[in-house]
């Protein structure tokens, strides 16, 4: 075998091994293959993966009022992970409100200019 035979073959079985490796990892990162059930710091970590970054002061003060899902265990706080972001989606507020609403009452204007 040639260096250069040799070097291919090497090149091949690392780039294979190395695409088995990021293939299993990618696999272990998927949220099915985690618990869904979550303690304070994961359930801080996992809402600002997902987009809503979220103080410990502020799940604290948000579990104390219940405005948010969670359960006691002994007198730990436990999240889950499915009613937590739906939750966060159903705080998050649409950008373009201020802009509808200016659309709304222009068109309303013209309308009472158009009736006089």
């Amino acid at each position: 075998m040639t260096p250069d035979q040799l070097r291919g073959t090497l090149e091949g079985a690392v780039l294979g091994a190395l695409e088995k490796f990021q293939a299993s990892q990618k696999e272990a990162a998927r949220p099915e293959n985690q618990p869904e059930a979550m303690n304070l710091p994961a359930a801080i970590r996992f809402l600002a993966e997902n987009g809503y970054p979220t103080s410990r002061s502020k799940f604290y003060q948000l579990t104390s009022t219940g405005k948010i899902p969670h359960r006691k265990y002994g007198s730990r706080l436990v999240f889950n992970r499915t009613e937590l972001l739906r939750w966060a989606e159903s705080q998050a507020k649409e950008c373009n409100t201020g802009q509808r609403e200016a659309v709304a009452l222009i068109a309303r204007s013209a309308r009472n200019h158009q009736n006089r």
